[in-house]
């Protein structure tokens, strides 16, 4: 794609804009880089007169490498009552991994309350610890809930929302996986089909760390 022909100077106008409402937004710039850390994210936006997209943000090493920190949001939707429903895919290599997941889930009851849906929101956040050697299954476990917040409008049913870990599946010397479960539980009514929303922060130590995904 041929850029537009803009002078210079309104391209660097531009682009300074945009990471300064990216740093207003809340972004925090890797301390190495400065305000240079945003600066693809922002470019790549630029031809579209969109602000950054913030969602996926990464400092030090990309995706699975080693020394880094990369946030990701995921979401589902039609959840069954009760249900504990895969969320994200963890892939853990074969290899040494030392990784946490911070993760924070939010629950919101669907529609059939009495109210409608969304009437009411359960957030709550998790760490999960993750290691692994060569030739070794991964272990992977969830620790005591860090923080809880949940409110409901008035004459509302409230909600419960509880993250969880599945089984690791996999070889011991080939690629693990496991998953981040999400089950949304209604106090009463016949709300049902409800959302899940989980952003996760992935913290890997070393090379070949892990990774998330959609599931």
């Amino acid at each position: 794609m041929a850029f537009p022909a803009v002078a210079p100077a309104n391209d660097v106008q531009a682009v300074s804009g945009l990471v300064d409402r990216a740093i207003a937004a809340g972004y925090t710039p890797n301390a190495a880089l400065g305000q240079f850390g945003i600066v693809s994210a922002v470019v790549s936006n630029l031809l579209t007169d969109q602000p950054p997209t913030l969602a996926n943000q990464s400092q030090g090493a990309g995706p699975g490498g080693a020394l880094s920190a990369n946030r990701f949001i995921f979401s589902k939707t039609g959840l069954a009552d009760t249900v504990a429903t895969n969320v994200v895919t963890v892939t853990v290599p074969n290899g040494k991994v030392g990784a946490i997941l911070r993760t924070t889930f939010i629950g919101s009851l669907g529609a059939g309350g009495a109210i409608g849906a969304g009437e009411a929101t359960h957030g709550i956040s998790y760490d999960f610890s993750i290691v692994r050697t060569a030739g070794v299954a991964a272990v992977a476990l969830i620790a005591t809930a860090t923080g809880s917040t949940k409110q409901a409008v008035a004459g509302a049913a409230t909600v419960t929302t509880a993250g969880a870990v599945s089984a690791v599946t996999g070889a011991v010397g080939a690629v693990n996986t496991f998953q981040l479960t999400c089950a949304i539980t209604k106090s009463g009514g016949s709300s049902d089909n409800h959302t899940c929303m989980v952003v996760v922060e992935v913290l890997n130590e070393f090379a070949s760390g892990v990774t998330v995904s959609q599931s």
